[in-house]
């Protein structure tokens, strides 16, 4: 969703992603409560995107990323590798390049802020793995090489069908390692830009399509703290 603004130095420009439904929603119509977002949870291109920001409004001020594929609870548990590999893509490495793209006008923002929509599944407790939690844990420059490596082997152990000899989380396997991954992720760009505000958020388990409505509240409810 786009609106015309006004003094936009004097405003504060949001990008909501994933905003086609459920928290994501949510969080969007809180915001245009306060201002105006933009929805892009169905851009054709990430860059367009960005020239558009910088065309109409010279800088950025909040980027939300609620964007994730997590299909149904009962339809995940039995994942192909090609719904594994689309999981990872999307909520790993898309996550990424939305965030690359948006930085360079985050930076000229005023008190800029990056909030990851993460989950209770993100926790490292979850992977049974001693060096893949360690190698998730630790935070240094060599960390994002790291993380792309971890992220190759699991392709590979899913391929090899050695996802539970090798320590890796199940059930839900490949959502939950794309979630630590975005935690992950999240410090890196805490650490690479200590200017600005940068967090992952577990928003807590709200009624969605996901979990066919068994969450304890509704999105509404519990979003305004976001």
């Amino acid at each position: 969703m786009e609106a015309p603004i006004s003094n936009a130095s004097t405003k504060r420009i949001a990008v909501v992603t994933g905003a086609n439904k459920g928290i994501g929603l949510e969080i969007c119509k809180q915001l245009a409560s306060h201002g105006i977002m933009l929805d892009v949870a169905d851009s054709s291109s990430v860059s367009s995107l960005a020239n558009f920001i910088e065309t109409e409004y010279g800088k950025l001020d909040i980027l939300e990323n609620g964007f994730d594929i997590f299909k149904k609870l009962l339809e995940v548990a039995q994942e192909t590798y090609e719904k594994a590999e689309e999981c990872l893509t999307i909520n790993c490495y898309v996550m990424k390049r939305v965030i690359e793209a948006l930085i360079p006008l985050l930076q000229l923002g005023k008190s800029p802020r990056i909030v990851n929509i993460s989950s209770i599944y993100g926790q490292l407790r979850f992977i049974p793995s001693a060096s893949i939690r360690k190698n998730m844990d630790e935070i240094d420059e060599k960390t994002e090489e790291r993380l792309d490596e971890v992220l190759q082997s699991y392709f590979k152990d899913f391929k090899e069908g050695k996802l539970k000899d090798n320590g890796w989380p199940t059930p839900y396997a490949t959502y939950k390692l794309s979630k630590v991954a975005m935690n992950n992720y999240t410090r890196i760009l805490a650490v690479r830009y200590p200017s600005m505000c940068v967090n992952c958020v577990s928003p807590g388990f709200f009624k969605t399509d996901i979990n066919y409505d068994l969450g304890m509240s509704r999105s509404k409810k519990g979003l305004k703290a976001l």
